[in-house]
């Protein structure tokens, strides 16, 4: 119930539009990979009531998606989904194709300021992996307890607990 109040508040106080992801949109992309970079280490200072972030945060691993496949959400294979409040962009999503009804999700990220939109943009994501034939989708790790708590919230079906694992050597 939450979590449809949270999409409800959103959409009548925000009055969202959803784009399809293009190689047009490559810089808004990058401007709001840095915007919420700054939320980020803005979030950790306060925390830690200190002068500088704990840590950066990679903005490439998120707009690496809108630089590679910009041109090539189709609906079908590759799923990228930009929210636009009052004509900004305040959330980016991608995800892609793994198998016959399976999907990855790359990345999805939303500014905190929009209540709700995080969660409105999921569900825009998962209408679109729907009416592609795609029932399950792998929303990847989580790092931290909220980022688990966020994904909790859309019907889990099954977790699974892995190691990170890193190969340091040479392949011939």
């Amino acid at each position: 119930v939450k979590t449809r109040n949270q999409i409800r508040h959103f959409e009548r106080h925000s009055r969202p539009r959803v784009a399809t992801l293009s190689s047009a949109s490559r810089g808004d992309v990058a401007d709001l990979a840095t915007r919420w970079q700054e939320e980020i280490q803005d979030r950790q200072r306060e925390e830690a009531g200190i002068a500088k972030a704990l840590s950066e945060v990679d903005t490439t691993a998120y707009t690496v998606f809108a630089e590679l496949f910009g041109d090539r959400c189709d609906a079908r294979n590759y799923f990228g989904k930009l929210l636009y409040v009052r004509g900004e962009l305040v959330g980016f999503t991608f995800a892609g194709r793994v198998s016959t009804t399976g999907a990855g999700l790359y990345c999805s990220l939303s500014l905190r300021a929009f209540r709700g939109s995080a969660e409105y943009l999921l569900m825009q994501l998962l209408a679109e992996l729907t009416g592609a034939g795609i029932d399950r989708l792998n929303m990847g790790g989580s790092e931290t307890p909220g980022l688990f708590a966020f994904k909790r919230k859309f019907a889990v079906t099954d977790l699974r607990y892995a190691e990170d694992l890193e190969f340091v050597g040479s392949v011939p």
